[in-house]
């Protein structure tokens, strides 16, 4: 059994410049002693491949398996068009992303409020 915890957890820190991904993937590994991690997409500072090709190093160097690509601000749903190719957009950037990280799932919101959805 992975247990992970979500970098989202952090992002009190992440706020405040006291940690980024990296330190997270530290964290995860020699403070908590865990082999999976859970990265939250506000903690990637881009989608770049040269830049997640660095954050994918820094999983295999600590052994880690990373469990999720947890996303927000790419909902499936929105009302307004121009909004729904943004949102579209950001989802294909960060599935890519996924890939390149080698993560085993990846998270999502269906989005939406509306009742006619």
């Amino acid at each position: 059994m992975h247990i992970s915890i979500a970098s989202y957890a952090f992002h009190g820190l992440l706020g405040q410049g006291a940690i980024d991904v990296f330190g997270y993937l530290e964290s995860v590994k020699y403070r908590y002693g865990l082999d999976a991690a859970d990265i939250w997409n506000g903690m990637l500072v881009s989608t770049e491949e040269d830049y997640l090709r660095t954050v994918r190093e820094a999983l295999d160097e600590r052994e880690l398996t990373l469990v999720n690509l947890c996303v927000d601000g790419a909902h499936l749903w929105d009302p307004d068009p121009a909004e729904r190719d943004r949102l579209y957009a950001t989802a294909r950037a960060n599935l890519r992303a996924a890939v390149i990280l080698g993560a085993r799932t990846v998270r999502l919101d269906m989005g939406g409020h509306e009742l006619e959805m």
